[in-house]
């Protein structure tokens, strides 16, 4: 409850949100391409704080730092960590450290409603 109060007093606009550099590497079809790096610049804005690959970065302003590191293909097995600290793409703010599989990524916590649909698997190129 405290938790839920001191974060609705953090959140801001998603319009103060500023992405800065989101850099993605090592994504491929069924395996990873080491060859393939893909660097946004600027205030391209996306539906998802993450992408797919061997290795992502982003930074945002004021105020966020998100990573993501996969180590194997599989879609069952847990196989990427993600991890970040700051504001969220829609304000809210946030620390997360978890490891997923592609299938436990894709059901959202929030019911089917909120699925992420799709999402990229494997070391395929795109959202995660």
């Amino acid at each position: 409850m405290i938790f839920n109060r001191l974060t609705e007093k953090l959140t801001l606009s998603p319009r103060c949100i500023v992405p800065l550099i989101a850099v993605q590497w090592g994504c491929g079809k069924g395996a990873p391409d080491f060859t393939h790096l893909t660097v946004s610049l600027g205030k391209k804005r996306t539906v998802s704080l993450y992408y797919n690959g061997v290795f992502f970065l982003r930074l945002m302003l004021p105020f966020y730092i998100g990573i993501m590191i996969r180590w194997s293909g599989s879609t069952v097995k847990k196989s990427f960590l993600q991890t970040h600290i700051g504001w969220r793409l829609s304000g809210v703010p946030a620390i997360t450290f978890r490891v997923q599989s592609d299938k436990s990524g894709f059901e959202s916590n929030k019911g089917p409603e909120f699925d992420n649909h799709d999402q990229a698997k494997g070391f395929s190129c795109g959202t995660k």
